[in-house]
């Protein structure tokens, strides 16, 4: 047979608790890594060539 499912019940407070603990978690990690990046070329990878174009 089959295990029962069981469910627990969450009040709105806990639910929003856990959102405001998620978002902190998520603020703080981006606090940390911000600094990490390669400046200004943050979005190039370099992993492709540069197309030049005659003007």
């Amino acid at each position: 047979m089959p295990p029962k499912r069981t469910t627990t019940l969450m009040t709105d407070a806990a639910i929003k608790a856990l959102i405001a603990q998620g978002v902190a978690t998520a603020l703080a990690e981006y606090k940390a890594n911000r600094g990490s990046g390669n400046g200004d070329d943050i979005l190039d990878s370099g992993s492709g060539r540069r197309t030049e174009r005659a003007t």
